[in-house]
């Protein structure tokens, strides 16, 4: 990064851990699963990862994994 002269970078996974197609319970574990991950990877190196996670498919479940990762340190989904 610091030969391209980038500081700091956004870290998400790719659309394809967004499990759309999940039931609400599986979702949200699988978003649990990805956006931990992402926390812990930022966490390699704070000064230069900045963790955004995955949504869950259900409204309801969504909300709650929010406030979960944001709790998590993720800086957004």
């Amino acid at each position: 990064m610091a030969a391209w002269g980038v500081d700091i970078r956004v870290i998400s996974p790719s659309p394809s851990h967004f499990c759309y197609w999940a039931t609400p319970e599986i979702g949200a574990r699988i978003a649990e699963l990805v956006n931990d991950g992402m926390v812990d990877f930022a966490a390699s190196v704070p000064d230069r990862f900045v963790p955004f996670g995955t949504p869950c498919p259900d409204p309801a479940v969504a909300a709650d994994e929010l406030d979960r990762a944001a709790r998590a340190r993720n800086s957004g989904l």
